[in-house]
């Protein structure tokens, strides 16, 4: 939509509320240009599961929606850009700040409203972009992109872009700095995920936008951001599996602990996160292009915990959210 709004003739009652949804207006905002959505032609109909046409109503259990009476298409059209994050405040953050930074116009003074009718996940629109909480971890991200997409898909969406903006362990790296991701690799130190599905090892390919990522970090540097590109490394878990010494289990010693690390950097790993697996298998899988940037909250070649204190880590979060916001502006302007 451009040069117009997002208003809501589909009450909350459409799925047993009484409540309106928070309406939105916008002008000349048009994120599918410019880099964003050229690698693929692919469009979200083409989902790869040929069951969902069988349902009747489709009941996104963990969103706590359903896709019948049309409502998904009144509350999610015009949406062109998600930023998935962990928690509810981050989403909700990056949403109010997009308002701010892209003076998209609040109607009625209304406050921000959590579009998702559940407490297990969190959505915010702010105008074309809507920012989702993902929780920790490859399978609490793999349910919210499910019902997500089948979200965006049942509301007649054809084109879209998806980021992962998140938290991270750096190795090697300062502190602070912005790792945009190359490529990402499990704890095998190999590009794909790996599921069971049926009984049976099923291994997806976790190739990522390449031009998309070049162009955060081309931008990045432009603008005097603490940007890099580098290999992340997701693991199934906080402790063991990044090498941790401070959990309440660990059977390997410091200096198996540095060699491991050591080694992750000379394969130009740069930075350890949770879901970034699951994220890109899934976009590339369904055909969705799809950037992955983690801020890092310490060098973990110098230290397994995280010390630095509140104000900091929120420091670091925020200027994250700044970085994906002006990338954002940038790469819609001057859209008719």
């Amino acid at each position: 939509l451009r040069n117009g709004a997002w208003l809501s003739r589909c009450p909350w009652s459409c799925f047993g509320l009484e409540t309106s949804i928070v309406s939105l207006e916008y002008e000349d905002i048009d994120c599918a240009t410019h880099g964003m959505v050229h690698e693929y032609e692919r469009l979200l109909q083409d989902l790869p599961n040929p069951h969902l046409q069988a349902l009747d109503v489709d009941h996104l259990y963990h969103l706590g929606l359903t896709n019948d009476r049309g409502c998904l298409e009144e509350l999610l059209r015009g949406i062109e850009v998600v930023v998935m994050g962990g928690s509810r405040i981050r989403a909700m953050n990056f949403a109010l700040e997009t308002i701010k930074r892209l003076e998209i116009k609040v109607q009625n003074d209304a406050t921000m409203e959590d579009l998702s009718r559940s407490e297990r996940y969190s959505m915010y629109r702010a105008g074309p972009i809507l920012a989702v909480s993902h929780g920790i971890g490859n399978s609490s991200i793999s349910i919210v992109l499910h019902e997500l997409t089948k979200a965006l898909k049942y509301a007649g969406l054809r084109k879209i872009t998806f980021f992962r903006l998140g938290t991270s362990g750096g190795l090697g790296v300062s502190p602070g700095s912005l790792v945009v991701t190359e490529e990402v690799l499990n704890g095998s130190f190999e590009p794909f995920l790996t599921k069971i599905v049926l009984g049976k090892k099923v291994r997806r390919s976790t190739k990522l936008s390449s031009q998309l990522s070049l162009e955060l970090v081309k931008f990045g540097s432009q603008r005097g951001y603490p940007v890099l590109l580098g290999k992340t490394m997701c693991a199934d878990d906080f402790y063991e599996g990044q090498a941790r010494l401070d959990g309440a289990i660990c059977e390997f010693s410091e200096n198996d602990r540095s060699e491991y690390l050591k080694n992750c950097h000379e394969r130009g790993i740069r930075n350890m996160e949770m879901e970034s697996l699951e994220f890109a298998a899934f976009c590339h899988h369904v055909g969705i292009p799809s950037a992955v940037v983690c801020v890092t909250l310490l060098d973990r070649m110098q230290g397994d915990q995280v010390t630095v204190d509140k104000e900091e880590i929120t420091s670091r979060i925020e200027q994250s959210i700044d970085f994906l916001i002006d990338f954002i502006q940038e790469y819609t302007q001057g859209v008719s």
